[in-house]
């Protein structure tokens, strides 16, 4: 029973040691967090020069993962046979989508050919491209391998190599010229196209029992990495030749300078870099995969990976710690500090006490603690803080310790300039002795500065020193204080009081002597006293920073080298103290939201700069992070200028700054994307509101969000803002201007227009009287013209008087109105145009209005059957009225005179060689009915008006238009019948 316990014991502490203390941290692209989970990349990942991301899964779907979007990479096809093994973006804007069986050109995001390779049992691979031409090896089944190239239009076999039946035997490169490798046994035989011949250029042979598998990486003939069958791997450097051991899994190289391999532990994984003839750590991860995949992102130093059922993005220069207590958690890290020796203190809230030193985790036996923020390193010692009122501990190591205060819960320690040492505690107030009294094993004698003094804060949660010498002290809700030592005064502003409107639980003494503050409402700010008397809550300077103007607690300060970095609850930024010295100008830089990832927010006070490389150290709720920040200031940053994709039904059109968008009145609902490229292909923090032109935009706080939503917006000038927070500390906001245009019944002059109609037909007709006695022809041609003005009004009559009964309280008014307005915009369009004839298609708009008006106002019921409308061009001219006319008698003494029963109007399209064959057909009450009631006898005059301007049409073609009334022998109603000549020349009836 021992020797098991013991095994046991030697097991669990074998595989303790095996598994790092500290990992990379990593973004997961999710459905979570980009909308779509990418599943078994397996390693076709293709990075592009704009900082893109083309991937393919193994099930064959395609997408690209840009800054803010994962999206379908083919839309609008389905395209799960093609297993991307090549992409390629040409300068052209072409892109090149390349499987084993087929090539997909796509062009403006549409596809313009897609070339079918091989048959099925036949594989196409080693995509390159050369002067924008595609070469590729083919495969037969039979045993060929041909080099072959596609230009975009066509596929052309180049060249026959040698029957093989390995199918991978062969790999092509493209470096400024085509490679071939061969591999035989150990060696790799390298040859180069050129002038339609294959010419051997170079022989590197291998260990004897090493057998070639693939080269991964070829940047000319003497440098290029590969793998051996074993599962060993060599690196090729000017022609000598490396090997590296065998525990490592298929590598990704990402270019000639960065070699990275990667090696599966049993229950971790290592990126190692290979430089120099050796292997440095890179990254180490325990994301649970067997198979791992990695591109490289040079401009953030970061690598995309891809597993099994994941895909992630590793960030080196961010470590995390997520195993100190119980080799399980780094959970509630209320302390985090460094002592003088170098070493990492962690204690929990939870009742843990951890340390980290040559990169080893020693965790404590105490656990009757649970710890608070705050602490101090003093000499070889750690000072930590107890909850419950379990006092101050002083520890030499990590199991030894002793109180040094007792019967209160402390919550920060500071040693001042004159080396006293002053304690928050809990309601008991500030607790101070000299900090030469830690060195004596005796019980301290503590002073206490309370609301006697005039110190009123309930909980003291941070403590500075001014360059006067006063002591400062904050509470994230109660407010600040500043006591004056020599007076043994303070003074206290309350929030409660009205005397501040801030708390803090973070103040900070920069090295140029300023004091800052972390406000509970968010945001910084400092105090411009000018004396240590100089005591007035008026001093306080708010700084001012979209990133600065949240809700969100600041939880730490801590100054690193010329910046002063902020622990903002869900992000970590950088307030540029340099810049703002000099200038007076405000750059707020930030980790981004991808590449920190924060579990949980930052944690109060636990933030340090390390004594041995400058690495920031601190806490969030769940982790505990060390930050590379002197790599990080070394990557690049890019601004944007967004753009915005608007989209509208299923149309979708991007539009840039600056630049004017115009809406019809009815498209006043719509969708808006915010869209940017970058080479860091990371996400910024923005924000976007939409408000009237003029009015003064209120931003919500700084986030990720790029995609809106606006409904039923009223018609006015507006203004879509996005702020946007760029990568080196500045913002901006970017300007795209929305107009949304009234009805034309909503424009003061419409009404003056429509009043002076009647008018000017009246004067219209009787000129053109006047003129027809003079000759028949002319005669003709004004009846005609008068005709054609008659129905310019007659819709507007009819439709008025349909509606006007039932305005009050309608409930589809705004809809009516719509179809009126749109009605009457075209009869206005007609009357500018001095014609009797317009296009089908606004014909054929009179006829959809009036049909959705009497739906909406009379006939809700109303079954319409439309057939053949497809087979009539929208810009054929037709007499106005000739179809709407019918249609609208149908409607109005048909159809709604009838009281029971199924309500159906019927349109039928049909053509011969020489005629449109027109038939109108409804259920109603039919003609003789329909005459006895008092609405058909008062509007009846449109079929009159009809009649006679076929009559005048005809008389100058023969037959041009045949119009035929007649009952509905089947079932009640009535038949109409046109028959419309194809090619009528109004020409010689105009006027």
């Amino acid at each position: 029973m021992k020797k098991s316990i013991l095994a046991l014991f030697f097991t669990i502490k074998l595989f303790t040691q095996e598994i790092p203390i500290s990992e990379s941290n990593y973004f997961v692209y999710d459905k979570y967090n980009y909308g779509v989970t990418l599943n078994n990349i397996n390693g076709y990942l293709f990075p592009q020069n704009n900082g893109e991301l083309v991937v393919s899964e193994y099930s064959g779907h395609i997408y690209k993962i840009s800054n803010t979007a994962i999206t379908k990479a083919l839309p609008g096809i389905e395209e799960k046979n093609l297993i991307l093994i090549g992409y390629f973006k040409l300068k052209n804007g072409s892109e090149y989508y390349c499987g084993s069986h087929e090539i997909i050109l796509v062009k403006n995001n549409k596809i313009i050919k897609k070339v079918k390779l091989n048959s099925q049992n036949d594989f196409s691979l080693s995509y390159g491209v050369l002067n924008d031409e595609l070469f590729f090896l083919t495969n037969y089944n039979k045993g060929d391998l041909i080099l072959r190239k596609f230009d975009g239009n066509k596929v052309y076999d180049l060249l026959k190599i040698k029957k093989d039946h390995h199918r991978y035997s062969r790999q092509l490169f493209i470096n400024k010229q085509v490679y071939i490798v061969e591999y035989v046994e150990n060696t790799a035989i390298i040859s180069c196209y050129s002038n339609s011949k294959l010419k051997v250029i170079k022989k590197h042979i291998f260990k004897k029992s090493a057998k070639l598998h693939e080269i991964t990486n070829l940047t000319n003939y003497d440098n290029f990495t590969g793998i051996f069958e074993s599962n060993s791997f060599f690196y090729c450097q000017d022609g000598n030749i490396f090997y590296l051991n065998s525990n490592y899994k298929l590598p990704f190289i990402s270019s000639f300078e960065e070699n990275i391999f990667i090696n599966k532990k049993s229950t971790f994984t290592n990126f190692d870099v290979f430089s120099n003839n050796k292997l440095s750590p890179l990254i180490t991860t325990s994301f649970n995969s067997s198979n791992f995949w990695s591109s490289y992102n040079k401009e953030t130093n970061s690598f995309y990976s891809t597993t099994n059922t994941s895909f992630l993005r590793f960030f080196p220069h961010i470590k995390k710690y997520p195993r100190l207590f119980n080799n399980s958690n780094s959970t509630a890290v209320f302390s985090l500090l460094q002592d003088n020796k170098g070493k990492i203190w962690a204690g929990s809230y939870q009742g843990y006490l951890s340390t980290i030193d040559d990169n080893k985790v020693t965790q404590s036996d105490i656990n009757e603690f649970m710890f608070m923020n705050g602490g101090l390193a003093h000499e070889d010692k750690m000072l930590l803080f107890a909850e419950s009122e379990k006092g101050a501990l002083l520890f030499t190591n990590e199991n030894n310790y002793r109180k040094i205060a007792d019967s209160s819960t402390f919550f920060y320690a500071y040693k001042t300039s004159n080396n006293k040492l002053y304690l928050g505690s809990t309601g008991k107030g500030l607790w101070f002795t000299n900090i030469s009294n830690l060195e004596k094993n005796e019980r301290i004698n503590w002073k206490i500065v309370n609301h006697k003094n005039g110190l009123s804060l309930y909980n003291i949660l941070t403590i500075c020193e001014d360059k006067f010498g006063n002591i400062w002290t904050g509470h994230i809700v109660n407010g600040i204080s500043v006591y004056n030592p020599e007076k043994q005064k303070a003074k206290t502003w309350l929030v409660e009081n009205k005397e501040i409107d801030f708390g803090s639980m973070s103040i900070i003494k920069d090295t140029n002597n300023t004091m800052w503050f972390g406000l509970s409402k968010g945001g910084l700010a400092f105090y411009d006293g000018k004396s240590k008397t100089d005591l007035d809550a008026k001093n306080f300077k708010t700084i001012n920073h979209p990133l600065l103007e949240n809700s969100n607690e600041v939880t730490f300060l801590h100054q690193w080298k010329s910046y002063l970095i902020i622990g903002g609850q869900d992000r970590i930024l950088l307030f540029d103290l340099k810049k703002w010295y000099h200038t007076k100008k405000v750059f707020v830089r930030y980790l981004n939201p991808l590449e920190i990832n924060l579990s949980g927010f930052t944690e109060q006070n636990t933030i340090f700069t390390d004594k041995r490389n400058g690495d920031i150290w601190f806490a969030s709720t769940e982790m505990v992070y060390q930050w590379d920040i002197k790599k990080w200031l070394t990557f690049p940053t890019f601004k944007i200028k967004p753009d915005v994709l608007i989209k509208k039904d299923s149309l979708e059109k991007k539009y840039v700054s600056n630049k004017s968008i115009e809406f019809k009145p009815t498209e006043n609902s719509f969708d808006i994307e915010i869209v940017y490229q970058t080479t860091d292909n990371l996400p910024r923090y923005i924000n976007a509101t939409l408000v009237k032109k003029g009015e003064n935009p209120i931003f919500e706080n700084p986030n990720l969000q790029t995609k809106f939503h606006f409904a039923n917006l009223n018609p006015g000038d507006y203004d879509f803002l996005i702020r946007v927070c760029q990568q080196d500390g500045s913002y901006g906001v970017f300007k795209y201007p929305i107009v949304i245009n009234k009805f034309l019944w909503q424009k003061w002059w419409f009404w003056i227009l429509i009043s002076l109609i009647p008018i000017g037909f009246i004067v219209f007709y009787f000129k053109k009287k006047n003129e027809i006695e003079q000759t028949k022809k002319k005669l003709s041609q004004l009846n005609l013209a008068s005709l054609s003005n008659q129905f310019r009004p007659h819709f507007m009559l009819n439709a008025l008087n349909s509606i006007g009964s039932q305005m009050e309280n309608m409930p589809h008014a705004e809809k009516v109105i719509s179809r009126l307005g749109e009605s009457i915009n075209i009869l206005y369009g007609f009357t500018q145009s001095n014609d009797f004839v317009h296009s089908f298609k606004n014909e054929w708009k009179l006829v959809e209005n009036i049909i959705e008006i009497q739906k909406l106002l009379f006939i809700p019921n109303l079954k319409v059957i439309i057939e053949g409308i497809e087979k009539i061009n929208d810009k054929i001219k037709v007499p106005v009225g000739l179809i709407q006319i019918p249609i609208e008698n149908a409607l109005l003494h048909g159809l709604r005179n009838k009281e029971a029963g199924s309500y159906v109007l019927k349109f039928n399209l049909d053509e011969n060689n020489n005629y449109y064959l027109i038939t109108i057909v409804d259920n109603g009450v039919g003609r003789k009915i329909a005459s006895e009631i008092n609405s058909y006898k008062k509007n009846g005059n449109g079929l009159k008006t009809i009649f006679e301007m076929i009559d005048i049409i005809n008389q100058y073609d023969s037959k041009a238009i045949q119009f035929h009334i007649e009952d509905n022998t089947t079932e009640m109603g009535t038949i109409v019948k046109i028959k419309l000549k194809k090619e009528i020349d109004y020409a010689k009836i105009k006027f």
